[in-house]
């Protein structure tokens, strides 16, 4: 699975519901996204996300699980979330998303 990596050239915030927390994006791949969460959640928890994918104009807004929640130093939790609802076309723009930034660090 192709993954993004953190580069400065991703510069993408996820809002995360029901917490109205702006969390910056970490990574991001067809199946989930990492996010640097300034609170723990907990594992399990289903919650609402909405992110743009640089370049676009509409926002995916989708559901993920917290898969994985790590304290880290700077007072925020990486937070991995697998994704549980994502709409058919935001999907294939999420793909074509990684794809194309994956490209862009090999070059």
């Amino acid at each position: 699975m192709l993954r993004t990596q953190r580069r400065g050239e991703l510069q993408v915030v996820a809002q995360v519901t029901p917490q109205g927390a702006d969390c910056p994006v970490i990574d991001i791949s067809l199946g989930g996204i990492c996010l640097a969460c300034k609170d723990p959640l907990p594992k399990g928890k289903i919650v609402d996300l909405v992110f743009n994918i640089p370049k676009e104009i509409d926002p995916v807004f989708c559901k993920a699980r917290v898969c994985w929640c790590q304290p880290e130093k700077g007072d925020f939790c990486k937070t991995g979330f697998c994704f549980t609802q994502v709409a058919e076309e935001d999907r294939e723009r999420i793909m074509q998303f990684v794809v194309e930034h994956s490209l862009s660090l090999v070059n």
